[in-house]
This record gives C-alpha cells, sequence and structure tokens, in this order.
C-alpha cells in the first residue's frame, strides 16, 4: 500500500468546512487518494495538493519504478461531455470547452522547473524525463466513456487512440493494474524516468503540502472551473431547460397533474436563468423536490440531453459478463432501446411494470436510432 502524504490535512479540511460544494470537492480527492495509495506499492508516496510552483496538482505520485506523475483528477458526469478529441479536449453539452490533459502538461513544465532549480542529486539529469502526467476521470469508468464516444474513438488514428488511453484514467481503472498504467504514461522509457532513493528523499523534503487555507482555495477553484465549464451557477442548484420530465401521454395525467404543470408554467415564466445541477447526487436530490413536466411526441426532442421519463420495460435482457443491463422502454407514445452499466444500482426490473427512469439520449452504439443510458431509476 502506497504512503498517502497529505491525508490529514484534507480530512481537517473537511470536517471544518460547511460549504457543500467544499465538502463534496474534498471528499472526492480523499476518495481518489485513497485508492491511488490502496493500488501502489509501499514504496510508492501519494502526496496531495503539492506545492509544485505556480500551479499546482491534484496529486505528485513518486515512484522509484516509474519517477514522478501529476495527477489532475475530475469529476464531470459523463452526461454533459458532448464531444472528445484525441488531444484531451472535451466538449460540454453547452459548447464550453476544456483540456485537462493541456492543463496538467502545463504542471509539467512548471514542476521541471522547480526541480532544475531546487535539485541537487540530479547529476546531469534532465527532470524533464522523470515527470510525466495524467488525468484521472472520477465520473465515469471506461465503458461509459467507450460506450458514449464510440463513434469518435473509431475515427482516431490507432496511434492517437494509444495517445489518448495512455494518458487517461478512469473510474474502473482505479484497480490494481493502476501502477502499470502510471508506468506507461510516458513517453520516455522506464529507465530513463526511475529514481533511487537519494533522489526520493530530496525531493520529499522540498514538496511541501499547501497550507490549509490555500488546499480549500484550490480545491475551491477546481470546483468553479467545473461549474464554469459547464455553464452552472454555484451558488443555485436548479435543473436546465433539458431536464424536463418527458412524461406519459396526457390522456394518463389526472388533474394533479395539469395542477402540477399550471404551478410549473408559472414558475417557467418568472425565470431568467437556468441553471443545471454539477454532481449527480445533488441532482437527484432536487428532481425528487422539483422538475418540470412537459410532454413530448418523440425522444428525438431530447438527442443529447438528460431528461426524466416514467415508462413501461417492453423487453429486459442481461449480460453476465459485463454486468449490463439492455433493454426497451415505452412511453406510451414510442419505445427506446436502454442500457444500464453494471455500476449502475437499480431496483429489480419486471417487464410490464412501470418505472420513472432518468437517463441521457444519445445516438446507439451501433449508429442505428438513439438510446437512452439509464442513470437511475425508481
Amino acid at each position: 500500500m502506497g504512503i498517502f502524504i497529505g491525508k490529514n490535512k484534507l480530512e481537517k479540511s473537511l470536517r471544518e468546512t460547511s460549504d457543500a460544494k467544499l465538502k463534496k470537492g474534498l471528499e472526492g480527492e480523499i476518495s481518489v487518494g485513497n485508492l491511488l495509495a490502496e493500488h501502489l506499492p509501499n514504496n510508492t508516496y501519494i502526496i496531495a495538493q503539492p506545492d509544485t510552483g505556480e500551479y499546482q496538482p491534484d496529486f505528485l505520485v513518486i515512484s522509484p519504478l516509474f519517477g514522478l506523475r501529476l495527477v489532475e483528477v475530475k469529476h464531470y458526469s459523463i452526461r454533459y461531455i458532448n464531444d472528445v478529441k484525441s488531444h484531451g479536449q472535451i466538449k460540454t453539452n453547452y459548447n464550453t470547452l476544456s483540456n485537462p490533459l493541456g492543463q496538467v502538461k502545463k504542471h509539467r513544465d512548471v514542476f521541471n522547473n522547480f526541480l532544475s532549480s531546487n535539485m541537487n542529486s540530479l547529476y546531469g539529469v534532465d527532470p524533464y524525463r522523470m515527470i510525466s502526467y495524467c488525468v484521472v476521470h472520477y465520473g465515469f469508468t471506461q465503458t461509459q466513456f467507450n460506450y458514449k464516444f464510440n463513434r469518435q474513438i473509431n475515427e482516431w488514428q490507432p496511434q492517437q487512440r494509444n495517445e489518448f488511453f495512455k494518458y487517461h484514467i478512469f473510474k474502473d481503472q482505479l484497480n490494481e493494474n493502476l501502477q502499470t498504467h502510471l508506468m506507461y504514461a510516458s513517453k520516455y522509457n522506464q529507465t530513463a524516468s526511475s529514481l533511487n532513493q537519494s533522489q526520493i528523499q530530496e525531493i520529499l523534503n522540498l514538496v511541501q503540502i499547501l497550507d490549509q487555507e490555500k488546499i480549500k482555495e484550490e480545491i475551491q477553484k477546481d470546483i468553479e472551473d467545473e461549474y464554469d465549464s459547464l455553464k452552472i451557477e454555484p451558488d443555485r442548484t436548479s435543473e436546465s431547460v433539458a431536464e424536463y420530465n418527458y412524461r406519459l401521454p396526457q390522456s394518463q395525467v389526472g388533474k394533479s397533474g395539469i395542477i402540477t404543470k399550471i404551478i410549473v408554467a408559472s414558475l417557467f415564466i418568472g425565470m431568467t436563468v437556468i441553471f443545471v445541477a454539477f454532481e449527480q447526487g445533488i441532482l437527484d436530490d432536487f428532481q425528487n423536490k422539483s422538475s418540470a413536466n412537459i410532454d413530448s411526441e418523440s425522444f428525438s426532442d431530447y438527442e443529447n440531453e438528460h431528461l426524466t421519463v416514467v415508462a413501461t420495460v417492453v423487453d429486459f435482457s442481461y449480460d453476465s459478463t459485463s454486468g449490463t443491463k439492455f433493454l426497451t422502454v415505452s412511453n406510451g407514445n414510442e419505445s427506446i432501446e436502454a442500457v444500464i452499466f453494471s455500476d449502475t444500482k437499480v431496483p429489480y426490473l419486471e417487464v410490464g411494470n412501470i418505472y420513472t427512469f432518468r437517463g441521457f439520449v444519445q445516438e446507439a452504439y451501433d449508429g442505428d436510432g438513439l438510446e437512452l443510458v439509464i442513470d437511475g431509476v425508481e
């Protein structure tokens, strides 16, 4: 088990803060740090929020085997990502762009300057060869990523695919193969990157952990950046125009449903800005309290959008190898193929029963029509 340095400061910050967003950010950092420590050997150091100069990465991993890895953690939900490029650029549903990989590359340049100026045990060795980087996407699995962006990935050249997956780690890859993945997340061979014990000790002496307030500032900044890239107002929790409730036909809606629609319509008239929920948990909490009831004739009206739909299970199958569930659901007007990945917890589903499904409507995996990727069932 690796040595997790800085965990106590993160936990202290978590205990002391009352800010809900900051709490979630700190909890995420601690969770990722714990997984890094769990799956790396006991001669490996994981430093949280290291002070490496102008830019601070989320983690610095120090290993005698593969050298130094700067780790940038992102908590994006895959529902908000609309497109991805082979060089790491992410496009959200709101046409904003971010590039976490480009961000952590800047961290590498700054850290290289820091080590070049301060390390005495280099003896002519270029520290740039020791340092590499990766992005950890903690908001979704590689299976979910491959499924949603199958078309884009297939359009990349083999070298582009290899480069992308070399420097991106997904939630389900924080496992026993983590050391191998980190080792190969570099363009230099292992010999050029490895560190001896004196070099490791000097780096440990040089790299300080950010102080308590600075840790909070950095994590808060990361949260604000993610909110901003997703066009989210951090001080308000509501749903976007896309977060409509996709309901059964009008003939099946009772008087209470009509009254609800009148109330919701009044609220929409008074609204001047529509916000989206950042965290899955926040969104779920909100949807249990309030949602827009808007009928539609076609699922295609919601392509590349998240929705809630009351629908009947028409067909169901289960892949015992992957744990993925495949089903067909109908809202009474039309049917749509749907998929539930193994890490999405759902109740027991029976054909013929009606459930409330939450999910993202996207192009089907085989390119034929649309499908609903379900992330919640009630």
